[in-house]
């Protein structure tokens, strides 16, 4: 190719300047030149400022198109948790921002907008001392908690939040074969096909089908003794068995006639301010006619007529064909009921539950819990979802959990001499942190340290890294690995 016009010859190759794409390619370059000739030359000559104008010149456009795509991305976290501007969030800080955050910690405060992006101002207790009304932007707490006084659900629950559920018992994180949970059986034939049926009535009448993004049909996991259809955000019908009592949870308005045979469980705080009522099948037999067109009533003013359920990462499309297939329907109850035959469906992708409940097993509760958090902040954080091809979540090596995009470490909990390994566009000006990098393009730095603290210092450098790694890959190696 034709050289720029720049004196030489020299060792390193120079493109001809318009080809050169990146920041990091241009950096390079220089960097390889400034060895090869000296800095001093590279920084104060004319000689070379064409290159150097040209590496500022991709370096400023690249800032801006990050600087754009932070501002989307912090409304976008805010659409995966179901925030919007004036809504009051809890949330935590696992690093001070600036001087007038707080060290760390648990803090609320308001969403609103500053300069395009999702901000929190932060309530008065949390101002470290100062009269300001102390903001942080929304990427910055790498955990939510609450939102408007209700929870908010992490991706991977490390316990029952649901305020419906009767009693709290041991997470079970095994959803590949959800049909053995033996609460399951408990619940009589004629009571699953009054649900199977009720559900696919909904569903129609809603001109949603079981597959549609904002509709989630899931058993969650053991612990939950339900299986629940969840649209956009709330669960509207579910069917339960608690303390040897088979029921059905309806979401419906706060007004209901006072003759129907309801028990209120929970009330949303959120507009639609709605109650979860609790209703015996037979019950419901009963007053069919009445309480039906009141559900549908309820879940029609509360469905978005676009986007996607926050609990979609639960979703079990088997349950959505137990509505509509009744052949299917037939074999699914009897192998759940009396385990008759093979079971008709498809296990959930993901890798042995076994192996990653030995390999969890080496880490303390405080790390897994941390790592998780992690995970699952930077997947809302680059609006990625359990199912993207291009991600994994995997325990295929035996000292590691992993989360991979393409075919790099991303974020690693492992149990060498360094804990926390993790993907990063630049290297780290941190004691606590060993350096090292990917080989190969797009430059990419790999990190490692046994400070959680030192890793929440290199985040953005680590979303910088995260985001041109999915650019770049259209699927993972390590998928079929994969836990959901």
């Amino acid at each position: 190719q034709e050289r720029p016009p720049i004196g030489g010859p020299y060792k390193t190759f120079i493109p001809v300047l318009e080809d050169i794409e990146s920041a990091a390619e241009a950096g390079q370059i220089l960097d390889e030149l400034a060895e090869e000739v000296g800095s001093d030359r590279i920084y104060e000559s004319d000689e070379f400022k064409a290159l150097f104008d040209r590496y500022e010149e991709l370096q400023q456009a690249e800032n801006d198109k990050q600087k754009a795509a932070r501002k989307e991305q912090s409304w976008t976290i805010c659409a995966n948790l179901g925030i919007a501007e004036g809504d009051q969030v809890a949330f935590r800080l696992h690093e001070p921002y600036s001087r007038w955050s707080p060290e760390s910690g648990d803090m609320a405060g308001t969403v609103f907008r500053r300069g395009g992006a999702a901000w929190i101002r932060l309530d008065e207790q949390y101002h470290a001392g100062t009269d300001k009304r102390s903001g942080i932007p929304v990427s910055s707490a790498i955990e939510f908690l609450e939102r408007n006084g209700e929870p908010i659900e992490p991706y991977w629950s490390t316990g029952t939040e649901d305020p419906d559920d009767a009693e709290e018992g041991p997470v079970n994180l095994d959803r590949r074969q959800w049909w053995k949970y033996p609460w399951m059986k408990a619940v009589g034939r004629k009571d699953w096909e009054l649900y199977l049926d009720e559900s696919a009535r909904l569903l129609a009448e809603l001109g949603v089908d079981p597959d549609d993004p904002r509709v989630v049909l899931s058993p969650r996991n053991d612990s939950r003794h339900r299986v629940a259809i969840i649209l956009h955000l709330r669960n509207f019908f579910s069917l339960n068995h608690h303390r040897d009592q088979t029921f059905l949870g309806i979401q419906l308005s706060e007004k209901v006639p006072e003759d129907l045979p309801l028990e209120p469980t929970f009330h949303f705080k959120r507009p639609p301010t709605n109650r979860i009522y609790a209703i015996t099948p037979r019950a419901y037999r009963e007053h069919r006619d009445r309480l039906f067109p009141m559900i549908v009533k309820a879940a029609r003013e509360f469905l978005p007529a676009t986007g996607k359920a926050r609990q979609a990462v639960h979703h079990v499309p088997d349950i959505g064909r137990m509505t509509l297939d009744q052949a299917f329907r037939k074999d699914a109850l009897d192998h759940i009921l009396s385990g008759e035959g093979d079971w008709p469906g498809e296990d959930l992708p993901s890798m042995d539950m076994g192996d990653f409940d030995r390999i969890a097993s080496q880490f303390k509760k405080e790390e897994l819990q941390l790592y998780l958090s992690l995970v699952r902040t930077l997947m809302l954080q680059l609006d990625v979802r359990p199912g993207d091809e291009r991600t994994a979540l995997s325990c295929a090596m035996e000292d590691r959990l992993s989360f991979t995009i393409g075919n790099r470490y991303t974020l690693v909990l492992s149990t060498g001499e360094q804990r926390y390994w993790f993907l990063s566009s630049e290297f780290a000006d941190d004691p606590r942190i060993v350096n090292d990098s990917f080989k190969g393009s797009p430059v990419a730095r790999h990190l490692s340290t046994n400070e959680p603290e030192a890793l929440f210092g290199q985040w953005p450098h680590v979303l910088t890294g995260a985001r041109r790694e999915l650019e770049r890959t259209n699927s993972s190696k390590y998928r079929k690995y994969n836990h959901p």
